[in-house]
């Protein structure tokens, strides 16, 4: 017995090709921390105290 091979929705890859590009575009406008002390900032906010 054969089966007929899976329908795939169109707008499946369409919709994953965008998240891609999507990360993508997020992923570069992150600032670069590599080597750099980062604990400074996280000090001074606790510092300053919860302000929501």
């Amino acid at each position: 017995m054969t089966y007929p091979p899976p329908k795939i929705s169109s707008h499946k890859p369409g919709y994953v090709l965008v998240c891609a590009v999507l990360s993508l575009i997020a992923a570069s406008r992150l600032g670069d921390y590599t080597n750099k002390d980062i604990s400074r900032e996280y000090d001074d906010v606790r510092a300053m105290g919860d302000r929501r």
